[in-house]
This record gives C-alpha cells, sequence and structure tokens, in this order.
C-alpha cells in the first residue's frame, strides 16, 4: 500500500525541482558563456540566429530576441560571456532564450 503524501513532502520536491533547473540552467550559462569567450566570430552567429527567428511571421519570444540584438550590437564577448554567467532572476529569461548553440550546450 502506498503512503500518503503530506504536503510539505509535495514542497520540497517542487522546490528541490526548480533548484535543480536553476543549476541546469546556470551550466548551460557557464558552457555558452565559454564558448562565446572562446569563438571569435560568436556574436555574429548569435546575431544571425537572431534574424532568422526575428523573420518568422510569429516568434514567441520577439521581445527577449530584440533585447538580445541589443545586447549583441553595443556588447563585447566578454560582456555577453558576464552576462550568461549572470544568475541573478533579473537575467534569468534573456540567458534562457540565449541565441547560441554550441555542439556540447545540450549536456
Amino acid at each position: 500500500m502506498e503512503a500518503s503524501v503530506t504536503l510539505e513532502e509535495i514542497l520540497a520536491r517542487k522546490e528541490a525541482g526548480i533548484r535543480e533547473l536553476r543549476e541546469r540552467r546556470q551550466r548551460r550559462g557557464e558552457r555558452l558563456a565559454r564558448w562565446v569567450e572562446g569563438t571569435p566570430d560568436s556574436l555574429e552567429q548569435g546575431m544571425a540566429v537572431l534574424r532568422s527567428g526575428l523573420e518568422r511571421t510569429y516568434c514567441h519570444a520577439r521581445e527577449l530576441q530584440l533585447r538580445w540584438v541589443d545586447v549583441l550590437r553595443t556588447s563585447s564577448r566578454e560582456e555577453v560571456a558576464t552576462l550568461l554567467r549572470d544568475p541573478s532572476e533579473e537575467t534569468e529569461q534573456l540567458r534562457a532564450c540565449a541565441p547560441f548553440a554550441p555542439p556540447d550546450t545540450h549536456r
């Protein structure tokens, strides 16, 4: 017979899941930051990804992509890498929509 789960256990599991998601996003941000720092044309590649996405009739993250266009136009690779490593909630959505897809970011 399965034991009943308490509200505290449910909340603890939810909190653990949120922590894991944030840690996974932070690891991805770190990998992207290292890739940006080590790839001389990374900002141009990111801009190409953005152009492609913004050309679509429907773009679910248009506002974030336009913010990335501004970031890539006005920032150095080092500044972009710093943004990708920033763990703050203020930049969480922006980091989640980063326009970079190096081969090793999905591990």
